[in-house]
């Protein structure tokens, strides 16, 4: 990276700052150096910033995180930052380069590195070299009024282009961790809700607009690409005893198990402006055979009572699995790898923390390795219910965002995770599908409360927390989709 956070970088400037003689910028540059890999600049030696050592470019040309728009005196930095596109300010902000004109520092003009902003009295602090007449090449921090009449102004990064298709919106919140674009995506509605709505007296052309969502293309169990993880033959029932384990590794062999017409799926995913992956995994319970509650019960005793056969069965299930999806993320070049687990009731997991480590954590960390092998960028663990006391193993696997569904019936609170764990865990999804069913003048408040600073702290795709379900209007889910229109910008 060619700028580390200033917290790091500040206090060795700061020591070499004070360092007396007419190279203190030197040691100045030294520190920076050191601490972010550039190439040394000592006095004497030939200069790559074609400044003067010492001087004001030379200081801010160095420890400017963007390239500066020209290398000639200071005071034509604003003029060549304004020909070339850069964005101005008459005010100052952190990581902005102050410009100043004609007869300040030497005379030609000065240069300077803004590192924070006062706003009583109107100031604002910077580090910069050479600020003295006759010059004497010395690194500074100091604070500097804002009313400063040979201010000229600020010159601040390059703003990036803002994605304007799904994929490049999912991958700039995911991978690059900005802010401002996020997905706008929900579960699709199901075709006997359309329907109650057009039976109720809403035409599918009046409900069309309000689902113009960003397609997302999940494939694997869903497809396309589709990919047939089930057991071959379906399983009866549960795992009950070690007697049925060889039959459960029959059924789960990799021979036959791409769509037929795979390549020309395939094929369709060339050069796509939406993000497409795959879900490979149906979670320990559904993968061992669990329909219903009786045979929930079932499993939970073979899992209790023979641990050395159930990580057998899994680590088949790992090798399996990346036997079927490595050279299907690699052939359209996936955007996202999910991992799926259903293993909790609204109140809490229905297997401990221990023996979800021991029984999942391998098989996550084999799939995820698999993943990032042929450049898969973001890993989505999908679940549901009161999961909160398995996410440190989850985390500990190395997914890069979760998106619970149920979650707020759950008491799973997605602000306390973003307290708890911070952007670097994305989050997908988390508003409460139940304010769709109460009073209309309260969801956009309660819509706007949740979401605002979700998106604001970034790695955030706002969605329901469950499908649209008969019971929703359609008013009040064009309600929340104005609401969510006007929050995203759209």
């Amino acid at each position: 990276m060619r700028w580390l956070p200033l917290l790091v970088l500040l206090p060795r400037l700061a020591a070499a700052a004070l360092v007396a003689g007419p190279w203190a910028a030197d040691a100045g540059l030294t520190a920076y150096t050191e601490t972010t890999g550039r190439p040394v600049v000592r006095a004497g030696e030939a200069n790559p910033l074609r400044a003067y050592h010492g001087s004001c470019t030379w200081f801010v040309h160095a420890v400017c995180p963007f390239e500066l728009p020209t290398r000639g005196q200071p005071r034509e930095y604003l003029d060549r930052a304004l020909e070339r596109g850069y964005p101005i300010a008459g005010m100052p902000q952190p990581g902005a380069v102050a410009v100043w004109g004609d007869g300040a520092g030497g005379g030609r003009g000065h240069l300077a590195y803004v590192t924070a902003v006062e706003v009583e009295p109107a100031s604002f602090d910077l580090w910069d070299s050479n600020w003295a007449s006759p010059p004497d090449h010395r690194v500074r921090w100091r604070r500097h009024a804002v009313d400063d009449p040979k201010l000229l102004g600020f010159i601040l990064p390059p703003q990036p282009e803002q994605p304007v298709t799904a994929r490049q919106r999912f991958l700039a919140t995911f991978v690059e961790g900005r802010r401002g674009c996020p997905p706008y995506h929900e579960r699709s509605v199901r075709e006997e809700v359309l329907a109650g709505w057009e039976a109720a007296g809403h035409p599918r052309a009046s409900v069309e607009p309000l689902l113009d969502f960003d397609p997302w293309q999940t494939g694997g169990y869903f497809g396309p690409p589709s990919i047939d993880f089930r057991p071959r033959p379906p399983l009866q029932h549960a795992i009950r005893d070690l007697s049925e384990v060889e039959t459960w590794l029959a059924s789960h062999q990799p021979a036959g198990r791409y769509a037929a017409d795979w390549d020309a799926q395939i094929a369709r995913l060339q050069g796509r402006d939406w993000p497409a992956g795959l879900n490979c995994t149906r979670g320990l319970l559904q993968a061992l055979g669990v329909t219903d509650g009786g045979s929930l019960a079932d499993l939970l005793l073979f899992l209790a009572d023979q641990p050395a056969a159930v990580e057998r069965l899994m680590g088949h299930l790992a090798e399996l699995t990346c036997t079927l999806i490595e050279p299907a993320l690699r052939s359209f070049a996936a955007d996202y790898l999910v991992i799926g687990e259903p293993i909790a009731s609204q109140h809490a997991p229905v297997i401990s923390p221990t023996m979800f480590r021991r029984y999942c954590l391998p098989l996550y960390q084999r799939l995820i390795t698999c993943a990032r092998g042929v450049g898969v960028p973001v890993i989505i663990w999908e679940s549901y219910g009161q999961i909160s006391p398995l996410l440190p193993v989850v985390l500990e696997a190395g997914v890069d965002a979760i998106w619970i569904g149920h979650a707020a019936g759950s008491g799973v609170d997605y602000h306390r995770l973003r307290q708890r764990y911070g952007p670097a865990l994305g989050l997908i999804g988390g508003i409460d599908n139940r304010w769709l069913r109460g009073p209309l003048e309260r969801l956009a408040p309660a819509v706007e409360r949740f979401v605002t600073p979700l998106l604001e702290s970034g790695r955030y795709a706002p969605m329901l927390d469950d499908r649209v379900r008969p019971n929703i209007t359609p008013q009040a889910f064009a309600e929340y989709r104005r609401v969510m229109a006007r929050l995203l910008g759209r």
